[in-house]
């Protein structure tokens, strides 16, 4: 079997699955395209205070609704996430920003 398009993880940390991630994932399994998605659960991914998130390949998105999940996915998966070169090329553009602005 080949290897899907586009990953999608749905946090099932404690904030998350009060919020509803569980039936958020039943829903977007149930409404995918199951040839174009890779669906499953992850621990915590973090920001639970805007939970459910997901995380489609490398994009986070916060705040998920069933309303909104699947619009959500695709748009987050017609991003390509940074490069290692990207970030770190963002990193050293902020800190100088940061030490630059500590200096005036």
């Amino acid at each position: 079997m080949s290897k899907k398009r586009t990953k999608v993880k749905v946090c099932c940390g404690p904030r998350c699955l009060s919020r509803g991630a569980n039936h958020l994932m039943e829903k977007i399994k149930k409404a995918a395209d199951a040839d174009s998605y890779d669906i499953e659960p992850t621990a915590c991914l973090g920001c639970c205070d805007f939970g459910p998130n997901m995380l489609v390949n490398e994009n986070f998105v916060l705040g998920v609704t069933k309303y909104t999940a699947l619009d959500e996915i695709k748009k987050a998966a017609q991003i390509t996430p940074p490069t290692a070169s990207d970030k770190k090329s963002n990193l050293d553009k902020t800190l100088k920003e940061d030490i630059l602005g500590d200096l005036s």
